[in-house]
C-alpha cells in the first residue's frame, strides 16, 4: 500500500507514528510518577507504624516535587537515585543514611501539600487518559489517511483512466 500513498501522506504518517510514540513514552513515565506517589504513601505509613510520625502529620516526600515537571521527573527517573528507588520499589533517606524521615514533610496537617495523597494521583490518572485520547486521535486521522488512498487507488483500478504516451 506505500506505494499508492503520496509523500505528504507518506510524511503525516510518519510524523503521526512519532507522535504516538512519544505519547506512549509520556505515558510510561506517567505510570512512573505513579509509582513514586505510592512510594511515597509507603514511606509515610511506615513512619507512622515505627511511631515517628502521628497519623495526622503531613509527610510529603521533597522528590514528588517533580512529578508536576515532566523533564525534571524524566531526568530523576534516569539518576542514580532514582534508578535505585524503581529497582528496589522503595524510596528511602536521600542522603542513603538509612533515616525514616528524612526529606518528608513533618509538620501536622500541612496546608501547602494538603491532600498530595489524593490530587496527585488523579492529576497523573487525567494526563494518562489525555494523552490516551491524543493516541487514538492520531491513530484515527492515520487511518482515515489510508483508506482515502486505498479509496483512491480503487477509484483509479475501476475507472481504467490511464495515460498513455505515444511517441
Amino acid at each position: 500500500m506505500a506505494s499508492i500513498l503520496s509523500d505528504e501522506e507518506k510524511e503525516f504518517l510518519e510524523n503521526s507514528s512519532k507522535a504516538r510514540f512519544q505519547l506512549g513514552e509520556e505515558t510510561l513515565l506517567c505510570h512512573k510518577m505513579l509509582t513514586l506517589v505510592e512510594l511515597a504513601q509507603e514511606r509515610r505509613r511506615a513512619a507512622i507504624t515505627a511511631g515517628r510520625f502521628g497519623e495526622d502529620i503531613c509527610g510529603y516526600d521533597s522528590r514528588l516535587d517533580t512529578i508536576s515537571a515532566r523533564d525534571a521527573f524524566a531526568a530523576y527517573v534516569k539518576s542514580s537515585e532514582g534508578e535505585a528507588t524503581f529497582k528496589e520499589s522503595k524510596l528511602s533517606d536521600p542522603l542513603g543514611e538509612g533515616d525514616e524521615v528524612r526529606g518528608m514533610c513533618e509538620r501536622k496537617r500541612c496546608k501547602v501539600h494538603s491532600g498530595w495523597q489524593k490530587m496527585l494521583p488523579l492529576g497523573i490518572k487525567y494526563q494518562i487518559r489525555e494523552m490516551a485520547s491524543q493516541a487514538a486521535e492520531v491513530g484515527e486521522e492515520e487511518q482515515n489517511v489510508r483508506e482515502a488512498a486505498g479509496e483512491r487507488w480503487k477509484r483509479k483500478q475501476a475507472e481504467q483512466n490511464w495515460v498513455e504516451v505515444l511517441e
